[in-house]
């Protein structure tokens, strides 16, 4: 719908930023740059289209477009609730070669603008507008710049400079020699952009991601190129072609802003006429042809005829691979057959009972560990299907050689440069996680384990048991034939449950649902975009709305996605059939194999070697002295140099106070004062402004015992995809309880039916092998609409207790995770966190719980999942993300020789501490553990297992007093009520939750009473109770419960910070490990840090700000680590929890030089013209925003708010209102209070006796290269200072098995 009316910018005071002279003359380029020159009037945007959007919670903003008159620039504005006020100013984007232009442009454009020509400012300003900074990244056909800030003030003032640095970059041949390419003094290539391009174009998901698109699109389509760049390109790539490509794409005609939050169109318009530089029309520089647009040509083949290729990829092991199918899509206008589409793979993979899922993943064979399907958003949209963990036996595959590509083909294309470099490769892809599980069965064994003991089951026969009977998958078309087979009976036979795709249509309308309602300004935003794309970039377009046909576009197609699933509804079985015949049966299809290899890693680093031997020769000593002083006058030109007078024309900082919230109230009941035995000391219950209800149970660990400690992670991934054995309510003739057997997929269907989202592991944030933290505590939860209140909390109490399990399913899970483990050694991050955690077996070490006012970590600033893009600050990727870890360990500098394997003592006990669960829970315990559970199944041991498992229930619902507090946590809406006619209390919301709780125990009571003693239960701390009420009102006037507690509180939650004394003495203090398949290293140095408590612990805020004034965008580590082209990115963040300061470096080529740098940033604080220059008055007041926006932004969502009141009550916050007025602390911090906790925390960096180090780098010369670099210190350094070296252990994976209790 149209609205006709308009609204025109008015004339505004002169902002501060009218001038725009300033700091020209500090750059050797700046007397050639011509400023802007206003059009003549002043611009004025007219309102072109209203769109309502619903969204969670009743609120249905609407999506209002507007157009700059004369122009086709538009802003898109929506008006989402609470306090952030994000932009993302889309340009599209196409490329027609590996060279990467739209990406090394998009990091270019950040370097300064004609009107801001000093680097820097951009940030700075961000920053002071109370943000973490800007972002971008680039996909195949757009690339979009970010923006976020807390509230619409700071938006209002960074806009416009954003807009002109998009506009008007300087584009300068010395930014992109830093930025984008050059090689260095030792004949290495270098640049940012080439450095983050070589971390990423030989991994498995980016090469299969490349090929797929070449196969669907064909070699001329942009879609078949590396938008990110292929090295061996970007080593050819020249600065000229970079500015001819910014003149063609880089038009105010083609920008599109959108802007999600608080905003007044009318402020912000004026805003942006006062800066005549924006809409400056320019000339064309070289090719003049009219506006590019994206041809689809028809594919090739028949209906089902497949097409194949094979591409190899390095890999530190090679047993198992990977194998995507894609199709082409409808185009990107045809809404309804996308959603349509969308629910369709939904229900052929979502849960473990669904069609794919049973015939690859949930089988005693299985076929692949997890399954990914995706409908990208192109103009002319791509089906893609991709089968991970797929068992790999070598060699087997016999594909057409005209198909099959070898990682380092360059398409016959020669290199003819001065750098020799000759890598293929491919970018970056995203699909979204699926829940695996297995087949079918009931089997409990009430015996507890003979004690037998296996030794290992790491030779070759436990590795087959690992893998599937089929040795085959890797053949042409056999995966395929079989996938093809699953859709026939899906076309012939229909439906295999009641309802047909009803269901499954309500769980897709709560997914998206819920989707937004936890990150409503991507979400919306990434609606919005293939609508731009289309308009600019599609030939031809059903709704007549493209540029070529002279169209005018349609921004919200996408929030039709309700109506069209109400129309869905009404569909009956055979049009879902003819969907999946016609899209997957009878089109043709692309299929590309990827198969590990062990030996092509080698192969690549030796490569490298070979090429920098080649560069140095070709260039000889002069010429290497030359590229020296070139590189040096690049960094020196291209420093960020904010002068006092760019510094006075800064505006203020806004009041992060006036940003609006959302509603949130929270309370936190004690549950002595309930007549219940249950396991739970504490409550806490969240109101805010969510659509949802939701549960989660936070169960003590203090109780189990090491020996069942590893069966954890088996214990997560079986819940909810393992049969239920439930107690019936009626009775059998002889008076003994029924049961009702659940089979694993009713289990796993009633879960996606009940829930909208749960979550079954260790800790907060599980990726199955670690916890970011919290690891004390085994999580439960869930999230539903407010309907399924009781059936939510019913059903999550049921699958914990009545969970069984089964040998088919057993052998199913720990297949699938030994493959999930193999493919998850072959990341860096993950290996770095994983590294980490194993030097110290305590109980505190992953440490992903950064304070949330502490910069980065893990893979970089900015970089986000679930979008297949590359960024200037941080790849926007799907596979995992580096979540670095934290930790310590010993001290054992001088030792470079490779450790041995730590064993056993003579008892056979686990090195780890009784409490800790992180050790047990990692890769190097888990694989040898994992293969010995297969060995035991295979001995028709499977029984031993599950007592084991069962065992291990008992521990987590036992309520007897623990070292550690189960806690729980509740979260519904503002006025969520159990009772249509009167509101309830949050003790009455405790009480329901109790009595269903109660209900369910008592029912697991009774089922055990007779076999009590046998399964080990302790009968006296199972008393099931009839009926539970509060006492009075559930608490003491202090808050507490009446009586002495006989549980301990979790709030705050008991811990112990991180101490060296954790640290395992046999590892060393300082680990090198060396990972095949990788290109770049990862870098970890910390120290004991412990500010969280008592609250308010006086170095809290100054360390924070002290970390963020060193960490931020364009700021010391930054400027040192990636403007010097040594890794990707650097940070020092905080992690509270674990009580410990962390530097990280990541994607690295140099990371002995960037650890150097910053040890040098370090060391200079201690002067006073450092710390004056770097902890200035003005660098605090901008550090300080940043940390105020990012302690804004924790609740700038509803799922925000709930997870902040937790955290914050485990902390020792007694409330929100309490954790918000700590934040005025922040604005008392003194620069004293800096040089405080610089003495006191950030001097252990510079002291080889109090900071530990881990490195996980490339093998073979490579490792041995930085073990002497880090050794020897600075570089040049006439006597080698001892707090600039580290002494670096090397050590292999086999060095670093844990012992494990095998019985």
């Amino acid at each position: 719908m149209s609205d006709s009316e308009s609204q025109s910018s008015q004339s505004s005071a002169p902002s501060q930023h009218d001038t725009h002279d300033h700091g020209h003359s500090q750059h050797p380029h700046s007397q050639s740059q011509s400023q802007p020159q206003a059009p003549p009037g002043r611009p004025s945007f007219v309102l072109e289209s209203t769109e309502p959007f619903p969204l969670p919670a009743g609120h249905i903003p609407k999506i209002k477009t507007f157009r700059l008159a004369g122009s086709g620039f538009r802003i898109v504005l929506v008006d989402v609730p609470g306090p952030l006020c994000a932009a993302t100013v889309v340009v599209p984007t196409i490329s027609d070669n590996h060279k990467g232009l739209p990406h090394t442009l998009e990091h270019l454009v950040f370097c300064g603008s004609k009107t801001y020509p000093d680097r820097g400012f951009l940030d700075y300003l961000a920053t002071r507008c109370l943000s973490t900074g800007t972002n971008a990244f680039t996909a195949e056909d757009h690339t979009a710049y970010e923006i976020a800030t807390a509230g619409s003030d700071g938006m209002i003032e960074i806009l416009p400079v954003f807009l002109d640095h998009i506009l008007n970059p300087t584009l300068r041949d010395r930014q992109f020699m830093t930025e984008v390419f050059h090689v260095n003094h030792e004949a290495k290539n270098q640049g940012v952009v080439y450095c983050e391009m070589a971390s990423r174009e030989n991994t498995e998901a980016d090469l299969l991601d490349l090929h797929l698109r070449q196969m669907l699109y064909g070699p001329e389509s942009p879609y078949a190129f590396e938008c990110g760049g292929l090295t061996k390109d970007i080593a050819h790539l020249t600065n000229e072609e970079i500015i001819a490509y910014h003149s063609r794409f880089y038009r105010l005609d083609n920008l599109t802003v959108i802007i999600c939050g608080p905003m007044n169109p009318q402020t912000l318009f004026d805003k942006l006429a006062s800066h005549p530089e924006i809409f400056v029309e320019k000339p064309i520089v070289g090719d003049q042809s009219p506006a590019p647009f994206i041809k689809s040509w028809p594919m090739s083949g028949g209906p089902g005829e497949i097409e194949s290729r094979t591409v190899k990829f390095p890999s530190a092991e090679d047993d198992v691979g990977s194998i995507g199918f894609g199709w082409r899509g409808p185009p990107s206008e045809d809404m309804d057959t996308i959603v349509a589409l969308d629910v369709l793979f939904r229900y052929l993979h979502e849960n473990a009972a669904s069609p794919l899922a049973q015939e690859f993943t949930e089988r005693p064979d299985p076929y692949a560990s997890h399954i990914d399907v995706e409908v990208k958003g192109f103009v002319q949209t791509a089906l893609v299907i991709v089968f991970s963990g797929v068992p790999y036996f070598g060699g087997q595959s016999k594909s057409d050689a005209r198909s099959d590509v070898d990682m380092n083909s360059d398409d016959g294309e020669d290199d003819g440069s001065d750098s020799p470099d000759d890598d293929e490769d491919g970018y970056e892809d995203e699909d979204e996680d699926m829940e695996s599980g297995d087949d079918d069965d009931d089997d409990d064994d009430d015996d507890d384990d003979d004690g037998d003991s296996d030794d290992d089951g790491s030779d070759d026969d436990d590795e087959d048991e690992g893998r599937t009977a089929r040795r085959d998958l890797f053949e042409p078309n056999v995966m395929y034939g079989l996938f093809r087979a699953v859709i026939q009976k899906f076309v012939s036979d229909g439906f295999g449950e009641p309802g047909g795709m009803a269901s499954t249509i309500k769980r897709h309308r709560r997914k998206i649902l819920e989707g937004l309602e936890e990150d409503p300004h991507d979400s919306i935003a990434a609606y919005l975009v293939p609508d731009i794309t289309r308009h600019f970039l599609a030939e031809s377009s059903t709704l007549n709305d493209t540029r070529v046909q002279g169209g005018k576009p349609k921004f919200a197609t996408r929030t039709k996605v309700f109506d069209i699933l109400d129309k869905l509804e009404k569909k009956g079985d055979d049009y879902w059939q003819a969907l999946a015949s016609n899209w997957l049966l009878n089109a043709p299809v692309r299929e590309v194999r990827m198969e590990p290899s062990a030996s092509l890693a080698a192969e690549t680093e030796a490569k490298e070697q070979q090429d920098i031997a080649d560069r140095a020769a070709y260039y000889g000593k002069s010429g290497l002295e030359r590229l020296k002083k070139e590189v040096e006058l690049a960094l020196q030109e291209n420093q960020v140099n904010i002068t006092d007078e760019i510094k006075a024309r800064f505006p203020p900082v806004p009041d992060a106070s006036r940003a609006p919230a959302l509603r949130a109230a929270t309370e936190t009941i004690t549950l002595d004062a309930f007549d219940t035995r249950s396991p739970f000391a504490s409550c806490m219950v969240v109101r805010t402004d969510t659509a949802f209800v939701s549960l989660r149970l936070g169960l003590n660990t203090g109780q189990i015992p090491s020996d069942l400690r590893p069966y954890l992670v088996l214990f997560q991934e079986l819940l909810f995809q393992t049969p239920l054995l439930l107690p019936s309510t009626a009775a059998s003739s002889a008076g003994a309880s029924k049961t009702i057997a659940m089979d694993y997929r009713d289990v796993a269907r009633y879960a996606s039916e009940v829930f909208v989202s749960h979550e079954a592991g260790v800790g907060f944030n599980n990726d199955i092998w670690s916890a970011a933290w919290l690891s004390d505590v085994f999580m439960l939860s869930a999230t539903t609409e407010k309907p399924d209140w009781e059936r939510m909390v019913r059903f999550l109490s049921q699958a914990v207790l009545f969970a069984e399990f089964s040998e088919e399913r057993l052998v199913s899970i720990t297949k699938n995770l030994l493959s999930n483990l193999s493919e998850t050694k072959r990341d860096g991050g993950t290996m770095l966190n994983a590294l980490t955690t194993r030097l110290c077996c305590s109980r505190h070490h992953a440490k992903s719980d950064a304070a949330p006012v502490a910069s980065g970590g893990g893979a970089g600033k900015g970089a986000k999942t679930k979008t297949k893009s590359v960024g200037k600050k941080g790849v926007k990727i799907v596979s995992k993300t580096a979540k670095t870890a934290k930790t310590g360990k010993p001290e054992q500098q001088a030792v470079t020789a490779p450790a041995t394997a730590p064993a056993a003592d003579a008892g056979g006990e686990a090195n780890y501490a009784p409490e800790s669960n992180d050790a047990p829970i990692s890769v190097f315990t888990q694989q040898r553990f994992l293969r010995h559970i297969l060995q035991k199944c295979k001995d028709g041991k499977a029984s031993q297992v599950a007592a084991k498992l069962n065992q291990l229930r008992r521990a987590l619902i036992d309520p007897q007093p623990s070292k550690l507090p189960s806690f729980a946590r509740i979260a519904v809406p503002m006025d969520f009520s159990l009772s249509a006619t009167s509101p309830t209390s949050n003790a009455d919301l405790v009480a329901d939750w109790l009595r269903i709780w109660s209900s369910e125990l008592a029912k697991y009571k009774q089922r055990q009473s007779p076999k009590g003693k046998k399964r080990g239960m302790v009968d006296t701390s199972l008393t099931p109770t009839t009926a539970v009420s509060p006492n009075k009102d559930g608490k003491n006037s202090d808050g507490t419960a009446d009586g002495a507690h006989a549980l301990p509180l979790p709030f705050p939650f008991p811990r112990t910070p991180f101490s060296f004394k954790h640290l395992d003495s046999r590892i060393g203090r300082s680990v090198a490990l060396p990972v095949g398949g990788l290109s770049t290293s990862f870098l970890s140095q910390f120290v004991e840090c412990d500010v969280l408590q008592p609250i308010p612990h006086p170095d809290f805020f100054p360390t924070m700000l002290l970390a963020e004034i060193l960490s931020r965008t364009e700021g010391p580590l930054y400027s040192a680590v990636r403007g010097q082209g040594f890794a990707y990115g650097a940070s020092l963040s905080v992690y509270l929890w674990h009580g410990q300061l962390s530097l990280d470096v990541y994607d690295s080529s140099e990371p002995h030089r960037a650890l150097i740098a910053i040890y040098g940033i370090l060391d200079s604080l201690f002067t006073e013209a450092g710390f004056a220059d770097q902890c200035s008055l003005f660098n605090m007041e901008t550090a300080r925003a940043s940390v105020a926006y990012k302690w804004v932004s924790e609740c700038g969502t509803a799922d925000g708010v709930v997870a902040t009141a937790l955290r914050a009550g485990l902390r020792g916050f007694n409330s929100l209102d309490e954790h918000r007025r700590h934040v005025e602390r922040l604005y008392m911090v003194t620069q004293d209070d800096l040089r405080r906790v610089l003495q006191s925390h950030f001097a252990k960096f510079l002291d080889p006796k109090q900071r530990a180090t881990v490195l996980v780098t490339v093998p073979g010369a490579k490792t041995k290269e930085l073990v002497a670099a880090f050794a020897s210190g600075r570089d040049g350094a006439a006597v080698a200072d001892h707090r600039w070296t580290t002494d670096l252990r090397v050590v292999e994976m086999k060095d670093l098995a844990l012992p494990v209790v095998l019985d």
